[in-house]
């Protein structure tokens, strides 16, 4: 896993990219450099961008990469103004998020409780046409107060 920081004026970035192979153990990793990096943005904002980061690669390594060593999983997190952007990119097959929207997991299925994680915790989530790219956005309390007192 390389770790790098894009230069972007105004933006703290950390980039991992190339999980490989895609594994839980990278997750952590990332989880970890993510609250090194990220965690003086605030308690709720650092909450809800482990949450999300992990889910995302979670899903990206277990049902994109499905673990395959030979796939990568890529992921950039920025921050800007209390805000935090977190691209995640797999090379599965991707899914029908569409579909997937409008389903509610069941209080015993399995799986099912991401996409229920990114509306809960994201103030944005978007998916690639293909489904095996998400983009989650987190709206920091700074910039909502710059938003309520317009």
């Amino acid at each position: 896993m390389q770790v790098s920081l894009p230069g972007r004026p105004g933006w703290s970035a950390l980039r991992l990219d190339t999980v490989a192979p895609p594994a839980v153990e990278q997750v952590e990793r990332a989880a970890l450099e993510f609250r090194q990096r990220f965690g003086s943005l605030g308690a709720r904002t650092t909450f809800a961008g482990e949450l999300l980061l992990r889910e995302a690669m979670l899903n990206a390594v277990l049902h994109g990469s499905r673990g395959d060593p030979a796939k990568t999983v890529r992921c950039v997190v920025r921050a800007r103004s209390g805000n935090l952007l977190i691209l995640v990119r797999d090379e599965g097959d991707g899914f029908d998020w569409r579909t997937a929207l409008g389903r509610v997991a069941g209080a015993s299925e399995q799986s099912g409780r991401g996409l229920e994680i990114f509306r809960t915790y994201a103030s944005r989530v978007r998916f690639s046409l293909r489904g095996n790219q998400v983009a989650l956005v987190i709206r920091g309390p700074k910039s909502l107060e710059r938003e309520q007192s317009k």
